[in-house]
């Protein structure tokens, strides 16, 4: 039986809190085996892999004084030598000649023969990851899952791959442990609801592009959709900016049987003209609202910023 105790919620991941988990630990006296963080950007360089998932979507940090990919870039700059750097093949084009003191793996969410690791092809029925290490190398098949949509785990899991690689895992080892996943809460995983379909897309690092691709992953199961749609806290991970949101709207209204919008900076978006709009206070309520305005067999598609 697996028991699960939580000591602690809603924790920033600044990497400061690193130390204030740790106290709590100490004072719970709990010596655990292993301890997973997340936290955000920024490294040591004291790694024995260091990984950089993507500089895609660049946004600016420190209250708008640096940008994103810079803060990543000293992921490669502060590396100890002999250590192992993981990169997506777009960081490691953009960020120029790399470090000779570091073994470089390289991975693609496309085709791309040059990296050690990338896709041969990924859709919604699946995937196949080659791999190329020295002498090294196969395939590792990732088969459908009607549990969450494959297509927005493309980064995670190739970048796992390469990750599980380095670290001298068995690729067979990979491949099961990616076709047992189930899907993770908020990442686009689909479950049922009173009778509706609940496709869970409310997560931190959400944003306007996520919910494009949730709604169309949403479309495919043809039934209507009441998308919730907002932020519980617009600290998260730079909040969900109000414009971009309305442009959404604007664009995708027609789509979609109702929207219910979630958070203080979404009221202004409210329109008296139109009935389809609706209103709650934090994703509970938004959930519990689409239940009600609902049939089974309906989709509720949850795209909620939140701590999660």
């Amino acid at each position: 039986m697996e028991y699960r105790t939580v000591l602690k919620k809603e924790l920033s991941i600044t990497p400061a809190n690193i130390l204030t988990a740790m106290d709590i630990i100490n004072e719970a006296m709990i010596e655990p085996e292993i301890l997973i963080f997340e936290i955000s950007l920024g490294g040591s360089g004291r790694a024995d892999v260091g990984v950089i998932t993507t500089i895609s979507s660049d946004y600016k940090i420190a209250n708008s004084t640096g940008l994103a990919s810079e803060a990543k870039r000293q992921m490669i700059l502060n590396a100890k030598p002999g250590s192992t750097l993981v990169i997506n093949y777009d960081a490691l084009r953009s960020f120029g000649a790399c470090r000779r003191d570091v073994n470089i793996i390289s991975f693609s969410d496309s085709i791309n023969a040059s990296c050690n690791v990338y896709y041969e092809e990924i859709g919604s029925n699946g995937g196949t990851i080659a791999y190329y290490f020295g002498k090294r190398k196969g395939r590792i098949k990732i088969l459908e899952n009607p549990n969450y949509d494959i297509t927005s785990y493309r980064i995670a899991f190739v970048c796992a791959t390469a990750v599980a690689l380095a670290l001298n895992i068995d690729a067979s080892i990979i491949e099961r442990a990616l076709n047992e996943f189930t899907g993770a809460k908020g990442r686009m995983k689909k479950s049922t609801l009173e009778g509706r379909i609940l496709i869970d897309n409310s997560n931190s690092g959400m944003d306007i592009h996520t919910v494009e691709n949730a709604l169309a992953y949403s479309k495919k199961d043809g039934c209507g959709i009441v998308m919730v749609l907002g932020e519980e806290a617009k600290e998260v991970c730079e909040g969900l900016d109000p414009s971009g949101v309305e442009k959404f709207i604007g664009m995708h209204l027609d789509e979609i049987d109702s929207i219910i919008l979630v958070g203080e900076r979404m009221r202004s978006l409210l329109q008296n003209n139109i009935t389809k709009i609706y209103y709650a206070d934090d994703l509970s309520k938004g959930i519990e609202l689409a239940i009600k305005i609902t049939q089974e067999n309906d989709i509720i598609l949850s795209c909620v910023k939140c701590f999660r």
